[in-house]
């Protein structure tokens, strides 16, 4: 779940070495943040720096994360991955126990087998273990974590697995006030934001683009964190459903019309349409699903919320705004964005615009695009497999990992004449 901040100040190309406080001021959600941040990027590049793009930590099992017993069959790739430690990017990932995976097939001569993960923000409500008992519900903090997962790549023989980054490239997107934005009766309006609240308007790509079907996006204010948990799920016969807020009120008032992403506990519900509110009387909610889906696609057991969000979407988008590259969209005070051409644009990656009443945007000038501020993402081939011309279900596993060695040398050996 996103978290309700007010900003997100770090910013690494400021090349700033820590944050210091000052007796009497203010002390901000963001000062806090960027101070971890600085510290996280240090020994993330003290660990890219000694380790490389990625590779097995010295001292570590030597088959740390080794693709092995690999097979072809049924039109899934099965294999298993050994356990271990791996760094990535400089981030450290474990695997625990061996594990098997079984990935579906792409036909190709040869395929790369990918490690790739993503950070994820964790609220207390979906780790009950992060809020203390004596304090009231919402009153903790959100952890983040990386998740990771073995995915296909389809290449060449020949591919130069050093070119691959370590970092997946990222959409990049626009952000300005409205130029020539005037008051009603032609009265011209003053520089700046025109809300009258502060608040952080989170920018969201809900499906990305594939070539086939326009990318999607979607938009929220304070960070999409307006959220609240349901006490009662319920699949109508006319595939709506029924929905009962645990507090009245809680989503602030959705109105008919806007969007709202179910949420769970324990399974990935990012990939489902949005639902439309059809009906609210602030506790109780009849939800409609976006074209292409039914209620059936949603869980109706164990723990789930409601996320408020605030864009027009369309039914037949999925309940996204479609995007058309380059064209400047309005989302509400005079706030407009963009996305740049020629820049993939991975489903969930978001942006963050904070706005100030009467002021400009403060970390968006000039027009100039930005890269997506999150979530982070890594990722490292594993190993290349190639296809047994003489066996279509035979396939060679090339591994594709590298290991960092110590050498020990004698103190003796140093004070030698």
């Amino acid at each position: 779940m996103p978290a309700d901040i007010s900003r997100d100040s770090f910013d690494a190309r400021k090349g700033y070495a820590s944050v210091v406080l000052q007796q009497g001021r203010l002390l901000t959600d963001a000062d806090w943040n960027e101070q971890a941040a600085i510290m996280q990027q240090a020994l993330r590049l003290l660990s890219r720096d000694l380790f490389g793009a990625h590779a097995v930590p010295p001292h570590a099992p030597a088959d740390s994360f080794r693709i092995d017993a690999v097979a072809c069959s049924m039109g899934r790739i099965h294999g298993r991955l050994l356990a271990g430690r791996y760094w990535v990017d400089g981030i450290p990932f474990e695997a625990l126990a061996p594990s098997a995976f079984a990935l579906h097939d792409p036909g190709t001569p040869a395929m790369l087998v990918m490690f790739q993960a993503s950070q994820q923000e964790i609220a207390p409500w979906q780790d009950p273990a992060l809020l203390d008992p004596a304090l009231q519900e919402g009153s903790g903090h959100l952890r983040t974590r990386w998740q990771w997962q073995l995915s296909l790549l389809p290449c060449d023989t020949r591919i130069d697995t050093h070119a691959l980054a370590a970092t997946p490239d990222r959409g990049r997107m626009r952000a300005r006030l409205q130029p020539g934005h005037d008051a009603p009766g032609g009265i011209p309006a003053a520089a700046g934001y025109l809300g009258v609240d502060n608040t952080l308007y989170r920018v969201q790509i809900l499906r990305g683009g594939d070539g086939h079907v326009a990318p999607t996006f979607a938009w929220a204010r304070t960070n999409g964190s307006q959220q609240q948990a349901l006490r009662e799920w319920i699949a109508q016969s006319d595939g709506r459903l029924h929905v009962e807020l645990d507090a009245p009120h809680a989503l602030d008032g959705a109105r008919v019309g806007e969007w709202v992403r179910f949420v769970h506990a324990s399974v990935d519900t990012s990939a489902l349409a949005l639902l439309q509110v059809v009906s609210s009387d602030g506790q109780r909610m009849l939800l409609q699903p976006a074209e292409g889906t039914s209620a059936g696609d949603y869980p109706l057991d164990g723990p789930a919320r409601l996320q408020r969000w605030h864009h027009p979407g369309s039914a037949a988008h999925g309940g996204g705004v479609a995007i058309t590259p380059d064209r400047w969209f309005a989302l509400e005070h005079g706030i407009e964005v963009a996305f740049d051409a020629g820049t993939p644009l991975p489903a969930d990656d978001y942006w963050l615009i904070p706005a100030r009443a009467g002021a400009s945007l403060p970390e968006w000038v000039d027009d100039t695009p930005q890269p997506a501020h999150g979530p982070q993402r890594v990722q490292a081939p594993l190993a290349l497999l190639q296809r047994d011309d003489a066996d279509a279900a035979g396939l060679s596993c090339i591994d594709l990992r590298w290991q960092v060695r110590l050498e020990r040398t004698p103190a003796a050996a140093t004070h030698q004449d």
